[in-house]
């Protein structure tokens, strides 16, 4: 998941922040994935970053990166929802040890 900071990524020749870039994405996939831009970043490298909705507050976007572009939005939402499961084990087993 991306932090919504001053990073700044290139779409179409001009550089635009996560808020800017959400503009450009048209609604077409499933209620909780807005879609999805192929975009660079300053170091020129290709990634994907993917929109959906934030469970907690509906009026709010998340953003996940992939540098793997050939990968399906759905795909990356299920991916990234396995290594949070993963992430969110490891804290609670460092907590009790």
């Amino acid at each position: 998941m991306v932090k919504q900071l001053k990073q700044r990524y290139f779409f179409r020749g001009k550089a635009y922040t996560l808020p800017e870039l959400r503009k450009f994405v048209s609604h077409e996939y499933a209620a909780n994935i807005f879609g999805s831009l192929v975009v660079t970043t300053k170091e020129r490298i290709p990634v994907k970053i993917v929109v959906i909705r934030n469970r907690n507050w509906k009026s709010e976007c998340l953003y996940l990166l992939s540098t793997d572009c050939s990968l399906s939005d759905a795909e990356i939402v299920r991916i990234y929802g396995n290594r949070w499961s993963i992430d969110v084990f490891f804290k609670a087993s460092k907590s009790l040890m």
